[in-house]
């Protein structure tokens, strides 16, 4: 791809544009506005044609590999042991270059509690339209249709979006054995979760083209075919230090530009209009406190005057937690081909070339897509009012809980009591663990494990600055398993999970338990073997929370600053409350929400 399709650092230093955006799609929604000039400045590289991006099965090539990987790292948690690196796409697309490419939507209860915590019109109505408009759906094939039991109404879908969204045709053969062996427990099928109700097993959507069998990302759905505009200007490797504020005494500040580091030096460009912030969860929150937004607390001991006091500002962090422990060695005569067996030279040159001819049942066009998702009711059985009115008592003794907060736990309780509303989940993997990334497979042998999702976790962490330098990355303290429930929660799932190996059909192609084995099989093992292993699912949310500010706040419900005229922050992190499902859905609606927003504002 030619680079004169980017701008030059001499087109964009000391120039002024209508809005200015620090890493984000959204610019192709606004850049339809032929009068509206759009900047987006990305602090990585272009991507182009990588088969580490574009290849289904190969993407977790990108982990822990800087080319690709930010790689932040958390502080030494209170709750778990060891520290963890938190992985996020570094260049154009963000972490929709290396994310597993699972589309879940969420349940109604989820999205219509954002407009309970008072954010009016951010309702599962309006909001599923917006998700809707990103995608471009191709049904699935009879064959996809037999396997994976999907009765999919295409009119649940999208069509015309910039995202492709397809069921693979090319399979391992693990999700079906799984799925079979959970519904014979009684949990039920879900033939189309994408409609809100996923309380279930079920075979999850993915945003593959299956005309090429490549990711669908937002650089190719969103900048890619736009770059032409003349518009529209993307400098990448252009990292962003802070947001330039004129010199207002009091609220409300107004953004006059931003600075950035370009090779080895600084550079300004200037915003007449707005100034958005979508650098995700883990790098948004710090913008905004370089800039001198948020508390004062953290941000005068080291020098920076604080111009917007918004304490909330890196709080109310939410993760989906998990495990990636549990692992089986599979019989040879499953059936199951697990992406172990791609080590092999002469299995892996095989399924390259079916690949490269666009030819079904290639294991590098595969995808992670066989899930179950479990309700307290389904896991505790008639353990269920017990455990809630015992956590229930918890809340209530502690001693201190933001009004804000409060009700945010007030609505998760509800969850729980709800039993369509799932809070844990089950990923099939097609291999030895995706997780651990020392584990090596024995040569020829398939395995199976799994992911083990916490989807309603009652701990919050926060993210700070620790430094005004902003090469220095924010102190991420997750804080997971602060709280009883959650650990209680974490510990019903890994003993559901790790039973269907007991039942069949999936117990007549265990050969054995890899990981953890025998050694550990009481509770009190069990969560030590947690607390050991847990680690980031890549969906963290809330650290800019959108929220009435006086209930913890950065954002209103037009995703603008407290306390400023003309910054806004447009990515997960101003999701209040989390939902249940995986967050590359919920990416995209927000940004084309924020799109009508800021187009309707700038009229």
């Amino acid at each position: 791809m030619s680079t004169s399709l980017f701008s030059t650092i001499e087109q964009v230093s000391g120039r002024v544009f209508d809005v200015v955006i620090v890493g984000c799609a959204l610019a192709a929604r606004l850049t339809e506005k032929s009068n509206l000039t759009v900047l987006i400045l990305e602090a990585g590289p272009v991507h182009q044609d990588d088969v580490n991006i574009d290849t289904p099965a190969v993407h977790f090539q990108q982990l822990l590999n800087p080319q690709y990987d930010w790689m932040f790292q958390t502080s030494p948690p209170r709750n778990v042991h060891g520290r963890e690196i938190w992985n996020r796409g570094k260049g154009l697309g963000g972490s929709s270059n290396m994310n597993a490419m699972m589309w879940t939507r969420p349940g109604k209860e989820e999205i219509d509690a954002w407009e309970q915590l008072g954010n009016p019109g951010w309702n599962y109505e309006n909001f599923i339209k917006y998700v809707k408009r990103a995608e471009n759906f191709h049904p699935p094939t009879k064959t996809t249709i037999a396997r994976d039991l999907l009765s999919v109404d295409p009119d649940w879908f999208g069509k015309n979006g910039p995202i492709h969204i397809s069921y693979v045709d090319s399979s391992t053969n693990a999700g079906p054995i799984i799925r079979e062996t959970v519904r014979k427990l009684g949990i039920p099928l879900i033939t189309d979760p994408i409609n809100g109700t996923y309380c279930g097993t079920w075979t999850s959507a993915t945003t593959v083209d299956p005309e090429t069998l490549n990711r669908s990302n937002s650089f190719k759905g969103y900048i890619l075919p736009n770059l032409n505009r003349e518009n529209l200007f993307v400098l990448p490797n252009a990292f962003v230090t802070k947001i330039l504020l004129e010199d207002a005494v009091t609220e409300p500040v107004t953004a006059k530009g931003v600075e950035f580091k370009y090779g080895n030096q600084l550079y300004t460009v200037m915003a007449a209009r707005e100034v958005i912030v979508s650098a995700g969860t883990l790098k948004s929150p710090q913008i905004l406190e370089l800039s001198g937004i948020g508390d004062p607390a953290i941000l005068e001991p080291l020098g920076i005057p604080t111009r917007v006091v918004l304490p909330a500002v890196g709080t109310n962090l939410q993760e989906h937690g998990g495990d990636f422990s549990i692992c089986f060695e599979i019989r040879p005569e499953s059936g199951i081909q697990s992406l172990d067996l791609l080590s092999d030279p002469a299995f892996s040159a095989q399924h390259l070339k079916l690949y490269q001819e666009k030819l079904p049942g290639s294991l590098l066009a595969s995808v992670l897509s066989g899930v179950t998702f479990l309700s307290l009711e389904q896991l505790s059985g008639d353990k269920t009012t017990e455990t809630i009115t015992r956590h229930e008592k918890c809340l209530r003794e502690m001693e201190i809980i933001p009004e804000g907060l409060k009700h945010q736990y007030e609505l998760q309780l509800e969850r729980l009591r709800n039993p369509n509303m799932p809070i844990f989940e089950i990923v099939v993997i097609p291999s030895i663990s995706a997780g651990k990334w020392s584990d090596k497979a024995e040569p020829g042998k398939s395995y199976v494990s799994y992911i083990l999702i916490l989807n309603n976790p009652f701990s919050r962490g926060t993210l700070h600055i620790s430094s005004p330098d902003p090469f220095v990355q924010g102190v991420i303290r997750p804080n997971d398993l602060a709280y009883q429930i959650d650990v209680e929660n974490m510990l019903a799932g890994f003993k559901f999970a790790r039973s269907l190996a007991q039942h069949e059909p999936f117990k007549g192609v265990v050969a054995k338990e890899v990981s953890p084995g025998p050694s550990v099989s009481s509770d009190e093992d069990i969560i030590q073997h947690l607390k050991d292993n847990f680690c980031t699912l890549w969906h963290t949310v809330g650290t800019s929370s959108m929220l009435p500010r006086e209930k913890g706040g950065v954002v209103d419900p037009k995703l603008k600053v407290y306390g400023t005229t003309n910054i806004r922050v447009v990515d997960i992190s101003i999701i209040p409350l989390h939902v249940s499902v995986h967050t590359q859905c919920m990416a995209y609606g927000i940004g084309e929400k924020a799109a009508d927003i800021i187009l309707e504002d700038l009229a």
